[in-house]
């Protein structure tokens, strides 16, 4: 079973143009404590072409908070993978605020239990727009990329369901709201212990009603220039140190939630190694090196598991 908020097609290489940048004064109202921390942007005609390139990623994770009011409902079996993916799909040529540049993206977030991929589907997907680009130099986290975003989506509600036999069923609706705000925080220069996407996602909805959710926190990689990772490599199988046997979520530097608890984990687990990252670097000497990059994903295995 897999639930998600997103449409492949709109994930690949086309381009969408957004022209609706008409809610600045919401932008306005709802960035006010990240504007006033925007630098003077340098000039620059590349700037459109690298926010493209170096702020969108795929296959970040996300968890939500804990809380009664949850994204998307999961009533499947096994260990559900939370994934997100993020594309920065148009950059507008009009400024409307100091020291920044206004854009649009598209936002893919599901979870599955069929393993450590993006699930896909045929709702609509979260369409960030309009928002601003800027550049931070904060305090505490240094130079960043900082995106403040608005968005709508049609978001899968969820509610019980009782058929003639007294089975429970979840029934799915989709309901349209355009009262999302999307921040992702970026570092400006990348090291070995500074590379990593940080983001939140927050309804600003009326806590109770339909529509609300609690705040979604995104974690990513920074993208490279050159990825040699296919969609997916083959698993490998885990042996878990003896010592911790007994406590199914010690699994080396891997942090496994309250599912590796659940009924369906036989104790095994598999390791999957992704986007893999590879930046090639020549210095003034000629002396060619590179920086290499890669996600590894660990999760019980089950039955249906296939390679």
């Amino acid at each position: 079973m897999s639930l998600s908020a997103s449409y492949n097609h709109n994930l690949d290489g086309s381009s969408k143009i957004f022209t609706n940048y008409n809610r600045a004064a919401e932008i306005e109202k709802h960035c006010s404590s990240h504007l006033p921390l925007a630098s003077k942007l340098s000039p620059d005609d590349n700037r459109g072409i690298r926010i493209k390139s170096e702020l969108s990623f795929t296959n970040g994770d996300w968890e939500q908070e804990d809380g009664h009011a949850t994204l998307m409902s999961f009533e499947g079996h096994g260990f559900p993978t939370k994934l997100v993916t993020f594309k920065v799909m148009d950059i507008s040529s009009v400024p409307h605020f100091e020291n920044t540049v206004c854009l649009g993206g598209i936002m893919s977030i599901g979870i599955s239990s069929e393993g450590p991929i993006l699930p896909t589907s045929s709702s609509p997907p979260f369409t960030i727009r309009p928002g601003v680009y800027l550049q931070t130099n904060d305090h505490e986290n240094g130079k960043e990329h900082l995106l403040c975003l608005l968005g709508n989506t049609t978001l899968p509600i969820s509610k019980p369901f009782i058929d003639d036999w007294n089975d429970y069923y979840l029934e799915y609706s989709l309901l349209e709201d355009d009262h999302i705000l999307l921040v992702l925080q970026y570092p400006q220069s990348s090291s070995l212990k500074r590379r990593a996407i940080r983001g939140e996602m927050q309804s600003l909805n009326q806590e109770g009603s339909l529509a609300y959710f609690d705040n979604v926190h995104i974690s990513s990689q920074l993208n490279g220039y050159a990825n040699f990772s296919p969609r997916r490599f083959t698993p490998f199988d885990i042996l878990q140190n003896h010592k911790d046997k007994h406590d199914a979520s010690k699994l080396g530097p891997f942090q496994l939630g309250k599912e590796s608890d659940s009924a369906w984990n036989d104790g095994n687990y598999r390791m999957v190694f992704q986007n893999l990252i590879c930046d090639e670097q020549t210095n003034d000497n000629n002396i060619e090196s590179a920086k290499v990059s890669a996600v590894l994903r660990a999760f019980p295995t089950m039955d249906e598991f296939t390679e």
